[in-house]
């Protein structure tokens, strides 16, 4: 699986040197008194966009659920644990914009999901 994550919110949100990317790791809010945004705020308000990729390579699960992901960043090892980062699920949640899934993954219900009319959006449009 591989995803777009904004630069902007890696850097206000890694820990560079284990490479972690958490929503957690900085109170902003309570330390700084500022609200942050939500995702559809962030969006439009372009605080988030679509600038890089990465790959899943792994994910830990708990009762089926992920709480963190493996990911390898495209820009290699220079500030990665050997170019790897591991992304707890908030990070994922919040940040990631999209994502491409080989089908032989989906469900058959998300299969026919795919049967449908796209949803065409102006690429300047944030959402």
């Amino acid at each position: 699986m591989e995803s777009q994550i904004s630069l902007e919110q890696i850097l206000k949100f890694r820990d560079e040197k284990p490479g972690i990317l958490d929503t957690r790791l900085y109170n902003y809010e309570d330390t700084l008194n500022l609200n942050t945004l939500s995702k559809e705020e962030a969006l439009n308000l372009y605080d988030i966009s679509m600038h890089h990729v990465m790959t899943f390579t792994g994910v830990n699960l708990i009762n089926d659920k992920p709480q963190r992901w493996k990911i390898e960043d495209s820009y290699g090892d220079k500030e990665k644990v050997n170019g790897y980062y591991i992304m707890n699920d908030n990070f994922f949640n919040e940040f990631v914009l999209s994502v491409v899934i080989y089908k032989k993954y989906l469900t058959e219900e998300q299969l026919k999901l795919l049967e449908q009319e796209p949803v065409e959006f102006e690429i300047e449009d944030p959402f």
